[in-house]
């Protein structure tokens, strides 16, 4: 039955009685209280307990007082509760989440904090991890080859195909691992520009926090633009002429006419407009703010005030270059949501004839990574226009073209910030994971959890969610830093004033006469 509050052993309660309670001779008046005992002599005394709120929609015994203090009916109580309610395994998941809520919202902090400490991590053990992960790796590939070659292969007759197989398995692993190794090679000085680029990126952020409040202000700004264009929306869909719906005569449907199926695709366009306007905003402001700390990180400002800066840039001198931008995102979704819409309408022919499935599977594809192209080149975009303050097509052209002569230092970079990514989101999760464990197998009485792993699941799922987004901004600015350093190397390192991580590029490069670092064998 639904209460107005759980009820207490004393006091009146307040419910909506069901009509099995109406019914029965058990309730007096069709009330709320229960009277086990009645007889022809009277009602005798109602059946009444303490009680407490679960997830503030369910009431359940609070121990004292009930079942004569039996622990066992207590927890039979509880037992058939959650198995009726939620199902046994999902029921303890739920409640034991629920219970440990103050520790969620504190493992938020120490997400961030966890965060922040890696930071420091990296400028102090950066190469280190790097240097061991490639290693981890070229050590697999040749472990797999010796594995395939000298343990499984021997497992088949050499007239059997798989021995042949596993044979070239093994050449291709082992193939992988010379691969690797003269890249690692050839390229040494590309990884420790992609190190360095990461140690200055965590220095960086460590000296310009603000940057971390951006997506809580992109995500409001976001909110409410989706909020105005839903309720947009629904004007838009009550246009129309009513008429009864095919099948269902006593439902009406409102039939568009070809004016307002324009006006809301235009209205669908403006969303995916202004949501990669927002986007592109941030970028563009986490860029500008990263190349203005490198140019002057070592001057009187310590570089301070970049965030700001970066955002007048935009506002006073680049609204039109992102517009521009994000313009282009919009297009290409746009054309995606059109063949998206075709594609369920050919929903019954692409099953049946299996070359469209096959088109239809192709052309998304293709489309959602046109999509992806255009996104990784319009935020390089972003970054040269804040460097160079060149119009969007021109610094479209221009980072295109950066891409292209530097493919070997954008490769390794994002290699690099991989395995920063990942092994970041790891090391993040798992120690506040571990701390918040350590919290729930000693908090007493203060989170009476039964089980602390589903509250822990919760937990890793959370700070690996804030990890993830507090890793993706570094990653981006490590962008930023990389084409900054790419625009210092191309003017000859002039100037003194860049991070103490990079300098010394600039003065290996000066002491020998060259003024650019370029790929080779060390």
């Amino acid at each position: 039955m639904c209460v107005k509050s759980c009820p207490a052993s004393t006091g009146a309660v307040e419910c909506k009685p069901t009509q099995f309670m109406i019914d029965s001779n058990y309730y007096k008046d069709g009330g709320c209280e229960h009277y086990p005992n009645r007889n022809s002599v009277g009602w005798g005394t109602a059946y009444r307990y303490d009680t407490k709120s679960v997830v503030g929609h369910f009431c359940i015994p609070d121990g004292e007082g009930y079942a004569n203090d039996n622990p066992d009916t207590l927890q039979a109580f509880k037992d058939a509760f959650f198995n009726s309610v939620y199902g046994e395994t999902a029921g303890q998941w739920a409640y034991n989440t629920a219970v440990a809520w103050p520790l969620l919202l504190i493992s938020v902090v120490f997400a961030v904090v966890f965060g922040y400490l890696y930071l420091f991590v990296i400028r102090l053990l950066g190469g280190l991890i790097i240097w061991v992960s490639f290693g981890i790796i070229v050590l697999t590939e040749a472990a797999g080859g010796c594995y395939t070659w000298f343990y499984l292969r021997p497992q088949y007759e050499p007239s059997d195909p798989t021995y042949d197989y596993l044979a070239y398995g093994s050449y291709t692993l082992w193939g992988l691992a010379g691969l690797t190794v003269f890249l690692l090679c050839c390229c040494y000085n590309a990884v420790k520009l992609g190190i360095a680029i990461f140690k200055t990126t965590a220095k960086y952020v460590q000296d310009t926090m603000q940057i971390f409040l951006l997506p809580m202000w992109s995500t409001v700004a976001a909110s409410i633009w989706f909020a105005l264009w839903f309720g947009s929306a629904l004007f838009i869909f009550s246009v129309g002429t009513p008429a009864p719906r095919e099948g269902y005569e006593f439902i009406t449907e409102v039939m568009w006419d070809k004016y307002t199926r324009w006006v809301f695709l235009y209205h669908v366009f403006g969303l995916f407009w202004i949501n990669a306007f927002i986007i592109g905003s941030a970028q563009f402001i986490i860029g500008a703010s990263a190349v203005i700390w490198y140019f002057e990180c070592n001057t009187d400002t310590k570089g301070k005030g970049s965030v700001t800066r970066g955002f007048y840039w935009l506002v006073r001198y680049h609204m039109g270059s992102l517009a521009f931008g994000s313009f282009v995102i919009a297009v290409c979704q746009m054309i995606r949501f059109l063949f998206e819409y075709y594609r369920r309408k050919l929903g019954t022919m692409s099953k049946e004839i299996k070359i469209v499935k096959i088109l239809l599977c192709l052309t998304g594809y293709l489309l959602w990574l046109m999509e992806k192209c255009v996104k990784y080149m319009t935020k390089n975009a972003y970054i040269q226009i804040a460097l160079t303050n060149e119009g969007f097509c021109k610094a479209a052209w221009n980072g295109y073209a950066l891409m292209i002569k530097h493919a070997h230092r954008f490769g390794f970079g994002n290699s690099i910030g991989t395995i920063y990514l990942v092994f970041g989101c790891m090391c993040i999760a798992a120690t506040t994971s571990f701390t918040s464990y350590m919290i729930l197998t000693n908090s007493g009485t203060w989170l009476p959890v039964t089980d602390p792993i589903p509250p822990v699941v919760v937990i890793a799922i959370v700070s690996a969610t804030i990890g993830a987004l507090f890793l993706s901004i570094f990653s981006f600015s490590s962008d930023a830093i990389l084409q900054a350093f790419l625009l210092d190397e191309e003017l000859r390192f002039l100037g003194g004033n860049r991070p103490e991580t990079m300098q010394e590029f600039a003065v290996a490069m000066k002491s020998r006469g060259q003024g650019k670092c370029e790929c080779q064998c060390f």
